[in-house]
C-alpha cells in the first residue's frame, strides 16, 4: 500500500490457467478506503489473505481515466489499444477493482533460530532419558518417542513405531536392572531436526540367581524432531555395541 502512494503506476494481470488466456490492464491506482465500496466489492474468498481484517484493503483505478492501456491475449493472437475514458470506466466497473498484493498483510517475519537453546535442549533430553531408563520407566520413555519413530538395532530387526519400541524397552527390566551412562560428543540443529550421537555404556544385573553382571558398551545416534510443545522427541535411532576385545596371545 505504502509503494502505490508512493508510485500510483500499477500493472494487473488476470490470467485464466483453464483456456491460457490473459488480460493486462495498465494505469493509475488510488487506495479506496471506503467501508461502503469495499464492502460492496468484498469477496469472501479474500478472507484468507487478511488476518482479522474483515475487508482488508482495496486498489482501484481511478474512475475514469486510470486504465491507460490494456492487452489481451486469447491464445490465437494479442492486441493493445489505448482506452478511452467511457472504456476506462468499464473496465473499472468489471475488472479493475482487484485485491493489491501488497496490501495484503506479509507474513510475520519467522524468528531466527535460537542454536545454543536448542543445542542444549537435545543434551538435556539424552540426561533425561538416562535417569528415565535407568529408574526403569518405561511409560516416561515412551513420552519422548514420536509415533512414527524407528530404532535401528545391530542384533536384530528394526522397530517401527512408537509401540514396538517402547514394547522392547520394558524387555529390558523383566529380569534385570540397567544402569546406562552415555557421553554425548555432538549435537545439531536444523530447523524443527534435530541431531545427538555419543558412546554408552550399559551394565544389566540380573534380579534373582547367581549370574553376574554384564557390561557392553558402543556408540549411538539419535535424529530428533521438534513437536508442537516445542520439545525433542525420538524420531530416528541407531545404535552399535563394541566387539569384546579379543583374548590375549599367550
Amino acid at each position: 500500500m505504502d509503494e502505490i502512494r508512493r508510485d500510483q503506476r500499477v500493472t494487473l494481470m488476470y490470467v485464466s490457467a483453464a483456456t491460457v488466456e490473459y488480460v493486462t490492464v495498465i494505469g493509475t491506482a488510488v487506495p479506496d478506503t471506503g467501508a461502503m465500496a469495499k464492502a460492496a466489492h468484498w469477496k469472501d474468498s479474500w478472507a484468507s489473505l487478511y488476518e482479522g481484517q474483515r475487508h482488508g484493503c482495496l486498489v482501484r483505478l481511478r474512475d475514469g481515466t486510470g486504465a491507460h492501456r490494456i492487452e489481451v491475449w486469447s491464445g490465437s493472437g494479442s492486441f493493445s489499444q489505448e482506452v478511452t475514458m467511457k472504456r476506462a470506466s468499464f473496465v473499472l466497473s468489471v475488472v479493475c477493482l482487484a485485491v493489491a498484493s501488497s496490501c495484503a498483510k506479509p507474513p510475520a517475519p519467522q524468528p531466527a533460530p535460537d542454536t545454543k537453546a536448542d543445542e542444549a535442549a537435545l543434551r538435556a533430553a539424552t540426561d533425561t532419558w538416562l535417569k528415565l531408563y535407568n529408574a526403569g520407566d518405561v511409560t516416561a520413555m515412551g513420552a519422548s518417542v514420536l509415533d512414527d519413530a524407528i530404532e535401528m538395532r545391530p542384533d536384530g530387526p528394526e522397530l517401527v513405531g512408537k509401540s514396538a519400541i517402547v514394547a522392547e524397552l520394558g524387555k529390558d527390566f523383566v529380569d534385570n536392572t540397567q544402569a546406562q551412562t552415555a557421553t554425548v560428543d555432538e549435537v545439531a540443529a536444523w530447523g524443527d531436526i534435530g541431531m545427538s550421537r555419543g558412546t554408552w555404556q550399559n551394565t544389566s544385573t540380573p534380579k534373582k540367581g547367581a549370574k553376574k553382571a554384564v557390561t557392553a558398551h558402543g556408540k549411538w545416534i539419535v535424529l530428533h524432531k521438534r513437536a508442537a510443545d516445542g520439545s525433542w522427541k525420538e524420531w530416528r535411532h541407531m545404535w552399535n555395541q563394541d566387539r569384546s576385545a579379543p583374548p590375549a596371545v599367550k
